[in-house]
């Protein structure tokens, strides 16, 4: 049996999230009529953001849905306490506990799921 193997993600791909993070800040603020202000520094609002944009079909930046799966995932970090790790293709995953006790969540496939139940293009 294949088993996910994950390591702790590097401070390069840790830039990664955080260049998600202020491209999403950036197109949020390109709005004149957003219904809240939202930093995307990993609040729940993010989340909201992101659902918002959604919608309203306003298409997300240029890092698109990876980016957004980025700035989802910031959220769990921040509010959840969990660490991003590196799948063995390079993947960026959140654990969370320990080998046998832990929880791995891949935030691209959350934001797929997301996606995939309003049927809203991004």
């Amino acid at each position: 049996m294949d088993r996910l193997n994950t390591t702790p993600a590097s401070d390069t791909k840790l830039t990664a999230v955080k260049n998600a993070c202020r491209e999403f800040y950036t197109h949020w603020c390109s709005f004149s009529n957003t219904p809240f202000t939202c930093e995307f520094a990993g609040a729940l609002e993010d989340v909201d953001a992101l659902d918002y944009l959604d919608y309203e079909g306003l298409h997300y930046p240029v890092s698109g849905l990876n980016g957004a799966a980025l700035v989802w995932g910031h959220v769990l970090e921040r509010q959840f306490g969990m660490s991003w790790s590196v799948g063995d293709n390079g993947e960026l995953f959140l654990t969370h506990g320990e080998p046998g006790h832990r929880i791995i969540i891949w935030p691209y496939a959350r934001v797929l799921e997301a996606q995939g139940r309003g049927g809203t293009p991004v």
